[in-house]
């Protein structure tokens, strides 16, 4: 595979980041959606693409760095 990611740390920080913004939406949603600010289903669905988009740059990263 192409050295899709590159070696200038930008995967990296861009998934660093993703993590982030997933350990503060646990720590907000249950409080949102308890408040009624957020709908349970909408909190799923928006964590289920988070989590997606975390999967998928790591597969790709595991990828990319086996070649």
């Amino acid at each position: 595979m192409t050295d899709l990611f590159g070696k200038d740390g930008r995967a990296e920080n861009g998934l660093k980041e993703l993590r982030r913004e997933k350990a503060m939406r646990d720590r907000v949603y249950f409080h949102w959606v308890s408040t009624g600010r957020m709908t349970q289903a909408v909190a799923d669905r928006q964590m289920q693409g988070l989590n997606d988009a975390i999967s998928v740059i790591e597969e790709m990263m595991e990828e990319d760095d086996h070649g």
